[in-house]
C-alpha cells in the first residue's frame, strides 16, 4: 500500500509510539495514547476538509429514481443561505438521498452539454433546410408573379388569372424576403 506523502510524517509518528506491552510504564502508555488521539483528531479534521472539497454542498441524488435535489437553509435572522448537508430521504419515497461528488456533477454537466450541443446542431441544420425551402418558394413566387415594386405600398393581391386573385400579395413577398435576409450569415 502506498502512503501519500502528506501522511508520511503521521505514519512515522504512529510507528514510533511506544509499543503497548504489560511491562510498559503507565506514563509512557498515556503519552502514546495522547499522541495517537492527537493524530486521530488531525486525521478526522483532514477527512472532514476533504469531504467538503469532494461533495457538492447541498446536492443530493436518489439512487433508485435518479432525482437530484438541492437543499438550502435560509437563516431568517441574518438572511444568509447555506447548504443543507444533513441526511435526507427521497421525496418520492424511494429511500435515502446520497451526496453528489464534484466528479459526478462535472460528468453530468458534460453529458448535458453534449446533448445541448447535439440539439443545437440539429436545430441549425433544420433552420438551414427551412431557409433553403423558403428561398425556393420565394424564387418560384417571384418567377410566377413577377418582381414586386418596392415603392408599391398598397399590398394589392396578385392576379392569378384562373379563378380570381391569389392569396399571395407582393407585400407578403417583401416581408418574407426581409425575414429571410435576417437569417443570412453576416461576414
Amino acid at each position: 500500500m502506498t502512503i501519500p506523502s502528506e501522511h508520511a510524517g503521521l505514519v512515522e509518528e504512529l510507528t514510533n509510539l511506544v509499543p503497548f506491552s504489560p511491562l510498559a510504564s503507565s506514563s509512557r502508555y498515556e503519552i502514546a495514547c495522547a499522541k495517537a488521539a492527537s493524530a486521530l483528531r488531525r486525521l478526522q479534521g483532514e477527512r472532514e476538509e476533504l469531504a467538503r472539497k469532494v461533495f457538492v454542498p447541498g446536492l443530493r441524488r436518489c439512487a433508485k429514481c435518479g432525482l437530484r435535489l438541492v437543499s438550502s437553509v435560509l437563516n431568517a435572522h441574518d438572511g444568509s443561505v447555506s447548504a443543507k448537508n444533513g441526511p435526507e430521504d427521497c421525496p418520492n419515497g424511494c429511500g435515502p438521498m446520497w451526496p453528489v461528488t464534484e466528479r459526478e456533477a462535472g460528468n453530468e454537466l458534460a453529458d448535458r452539454l453534449d446533448v445541448a450541443t447535439d440539439r443545437a446542431q440539429a436545430a441549425e441544420a433544420r433552420v438551414e433546410k427551412l431557409r433553403e425551402a423558403l428561398e425556393e418558394l420565394l424564387s418560384a413566387c417571384e418567377a410566377d408573379f413577377g418582381v414586386p415594386d418596392d415603392g408599391d405600398e398598397d399590398d394589392e393581391a396578385v392576379d392569378g388569372g384562373e379563378g380570381g386573385d391569389m392569396a399571395v400579395t407582393f407585400g407578403m413577398l417583401r416581408r418574407a424576403r426581409a425575414a429571410l435576409s435576417t437569417t443570412e450569415e453576416k461576414p
